[in-house]
């Protein structure tokens, strides 16, 4: 009878647990030397031309987001950290920031 009443709370507790858990570990996409968080977003579609995030390959990502064409070509943020932008399927970008043991240089890792 105990079981029964609190039965509600405690699938209320589970499904709390699972979404903190799910958010925990798909909200960055930790590779390398992570140093910058990862994001993304929605679009319409999608072309990388560094579709394996290369450390040593300039990328650029074209998108269609909300009828606008937007383009976004990796970085170096400093001296240090290089900022790539990436497809997410056809649907999505993100971007993802990478440490360079020895440089960065002209959005790639020297």
């Amino acid at each position: 009878m105990l079981m029964n009443r609190n039965l509600p709370f405690i699938m209320s507790l589970v499904a709390i647990i699972s979404v903190v858990a799910l958010v925990t570990v798909f909200n960055g996409n930790i590779s390398g030397a992570f140093t910058q968080g990862s994001y993304s977003r929605i679009v319409h579609a999608c072309e990388d031309t560094d579709p394996w995030n290369l450390n040593d390959k300039y990328g650029v990502v074209n998108f269609l987001e909300d009828g606008q064409k937007l383009v976004m070509e990796d970085e170096c943020l400093d001296k240090k950290t290089l900022r790539q932008f990436y497809c997410r399927g056809t649907q999505g970008w993100g971007r993802i920031g990478r440490a360079c043991a020895n440089g960065c240089e002209a959005g790639i890792c020297k």
